[in-house]
């Protein structure tokens, strides 16, 4: 589960669309023991990443409850923000799939060194 989850965090940073950097600094990779088993995990928390991942469509984004949006800057406030069009660069999801085929065999050597060993 470790060396599998190594290749998809390896793959997910060498397709990483990169600007700044951020998205691939971003990108982590766990395994844990669990009561289900080892899991291997590989995710980013950065804020736009899915943006990034899944691409956007063109919207114009108004405050609900309050009269300004907060651009982020020190004193400066908007009453709306247009969001872009941007097409979708997948990162993620590329690097599942060009790893899949390994994981796959690997778990059906697991289960038949397994089985063998058991009877």
């Amino acid at each position: 589960v470790k060396s599998k989850t190594g290749e998809i965090y390896a793959k997910a940073v060498q397709l990483a669309p990169y600007l700044k950097g951020t998205l691939k600094s971003s990108i982590k990779m766990s395994v844990n023991n669990t009561d289900n088993g080892t899991q291997g995990r590989v995710y980013t928390n950065d804020p736009v990443a899915h943006l990034i991942e899944l691409g956007v469509k063109r919207s114009v984004e108004m405050p609900i409850r309050k009269k300004a949006l907060k651009a982020g800057a020190d004193g400066w406030f908007m009453s709306h923000a247009v969001i872009p069009y941007r097409n979708a660069k997948p990162f993620m999801r590329p690097a599942v799939d060009a790893v899949r085929p390994s994981i796959e065999s690997a778990v059906k050597e697991a289960i038949e060194s397994g089985s063998k060993s058991t009877v």
